[in-house]
């Protein structure tokens, strides 16, 4: 009696598979058909897959580096820009022809500047303006945005009345977190050159050492919310 019903199944089931074949996959089907699978060589299947994996990662890192040195590259392009924009702004009367290698140095003020407000404000075009001791705002793109936010910021130790100095490892490790993307002490410089270009009578608000790294010019407390604003 017990044969009798599994004849029966295996005759339901074998109608069945062959009834739905087109929609079953082929090694499927030979499962369900009591088939055996076509051997497979894993460890060569496994061996390739890896190859693979490892040729793509290579590609990758290849992109990414070649990414880093355009970015790099489009950062000392903008930085250049901003000396022509200083310069075509300081003709005067301006007769005298411009050089493309000539570079606009104000001299140092005695003493230094000191900013006691500094406000990062959104405007109303979706964009973000840095507001200093209640001017003009002055819109800036995201990069010199974030750079701004954590040089007046009151993260860490200060030797004086003024906000601390950030070492320029820690400016690119903020910078990377916020923008997403790689930043070094060189590119760190080429934006500081392009701020203070940008700030023009507020230049010297940003302050830069070789050893201590850089900061604003900004007294303690000024604002209530400096770091990460």
């Amino acid at each position: 009696m017990k044969k009798g019903r599994a004849a029966s199944v295996q005759a339901v089931v074998k109608l069945v598979v062959q009834q739905q074949r087109p929609s079953v996959p082929a090694p499927l089907a030979g499962v369900i058909a009591g088939q055996s699978l076509p051997r497979v060589n894993i460890a060569r299947s496994l061996g390739d897959v890896i190859d693979e994996l490892r040729r793509v990662e290579r590609q990758i890192e290849q992109q990414e580096a070649q990414a880093r040195k355009l970015r790099e590259k489009l950062e000392a392009l903008r930085t250049e820009l901003c000396v022509i924009e200083r310069a075509l702004l300081n003709r005067g009367a301006g007769n005298a022809p411009l050089r493309r290698h000539t570079t606009w140095a104000p001299r140092r003020p005695n003493p230094l500047p000191i900013a006691h407000d500094c406000r990062l404000v959104d405007a109303s075009d979706g964009e973000t303006a840095v507001v200093i001791d209640g001017g003009s705002s002055l819109k800036l793109p995201s990069a010199l945005i974030e750079l701004v936010a954590i040089l007046k910021s009151e993260e860490g130790k200060s030797p004086d009345e003024l906000v601390p100095w950030k070492s320029l490892d820690r400016i690119c490790e903020f910078l990377h977190k916020k923008l997403g993307r790689e930043f070094n002490h060189h590119t760190v410089s080429q934006l500081l050159l392009r701020l203070r270009g940008l700030l023009t009578n507020d230049r010297w608000l940003i302050e830069s050492s070789r050893k201590k790294g850089a900061r604003f010019r900004l007294k303690l407390k000024a604002c209530s919310a400096c770091f990460g604003c």
